[in-house]
């Protein structure tokens, strides 16, 4: 996967987490936000990388089938944006729990963590395993959200000075939340770490 794809990959779970109301895992209020669609089942963008498929043990087999239920689902070299967006949809969720083992599944999830780095707390799956309550989460997804508008609206102005100060700002606001402990805590949820050269 090359560089752009990957940020691409990044920043559409971001969005999705940040900005739609239709998922599962969300909170009560205006201020809900749902979890990201890799929680939700087996994150596809994932099972396409070549690394990742090496690290899971994918047989060529298991790689054979994948790429031949995608080609029925006439998605086969679309972006890997356009592969998240769908990543809940049915089938495919079949066919990959068809495919691949617990084992594997389980490590996909790690290795989502790893990449999403920091933002994987904004998922409420992750969080709650970490210790978040639903005011902590809230308070995260807020100053996340705030962030990006906020970053928007400097980029615009082109402002770096005011950049700093609205990173700062959120990390503040991040760190008051997640303790050491924490931080610990979710570094484990990604397991052993897999270097993407790409990322």
């Amino acid at each position: 996967m090359d560089q752009k794809s990957a940020w691409l990959v990044l920043s559409v779970c971001l969005a999705i987490m940040l900005s739609s109301d239709t998922a599962n895992g969300q909170l009560d209020g205006d201020d809900r936000l749902p979890s990201p669609p890799w929680r939700q089942g087996i994150p596809l963008p994932l099972v396409l990388i070549k690394e990742v498929q090496v690290d899971i043990a994918m047989n060529d087999e298991s790689i054979k089938k994948i790429k031949g239920m995608l080609e029925e689902k006439g998605i086969v070299g679309r972006n890997r944006v356009e592969h998240s967006k769908i990543s809940s949809d049915e089938l495919i969720q079949r066919t990959l729990s068809e495919v691949l083992s617990l084992e594997q599944i389980d490590r996909l999830h790690q290795i989502h963590v790893q990449q999403m780095g920091k933002h994987a707390v904004l998922d409420a799956n992750v969080a709650k395993t970490i210790g978040l309550n639903d005011d902590e989460l809230r308070q995260l997804r807020v100053a996340q959200r705030t962030y990006f508008q906020e970053s928007r609206a400097n980029a615009k102005k082109r402002e770096t000075a005011s950049l700093s100060k609205i990173e700062a700002k959120r990390d503040r606001e991040w760190d008051s939340i997640m303790t050491a402990e924490r931080k610990i805590a979710l570094a484990k949820l990604g397991g052993k770490k897999l270097n993407l050269r790409s990322l």
